[in-house]
């Protein structure tokens, strides 16, 4: 019995994880940034206390709101990570044996 050929398998189950993680750092530096430069707009206009609105208003982000982005981005990186390679995971493997 011949041992199987399962290194086109692994290689595609490898480049939809790394996908899925360069994903998963693009959101996380897309929240540092957005983070910073909300600081910057603290920082470059002064805000009186007594006004509800305005810039304070624009510029006020909660933990709850980081916290539902943060998660939201974490499920939609392992169901892009996991879905691909559940459909690679069907096809019998060899369909890939016969393509080398």
């Amino acid at each position: 019995m011949a041992a199987w050929n399962l290194r086109p398998i692994a290689s595609a189950l490898w480049r939809n994880r790394t996908g899925a993680m360069l994903v998963a750092l693009q959101i996380a530096i897309g929240l540092a940034l957005g983070g910073l430069m909300l600081m910057g707009l603290r920082a470059l206009y002064t805000v009186d206390p007594t006004d509800a609105g305005g810039t304070q208003a624009l510029a006020h982000v909660d933990f709850t709101s980081v916290a539902t982005a943060l998660l939201l981005a974490f499920f939609a990186t392992i169901a892009a990570g996991l879905y691909p390679a559940w459909r690679i995971g069907r096809i019998p493997p060899a369909s890939y044996l016969k393509a080398q």
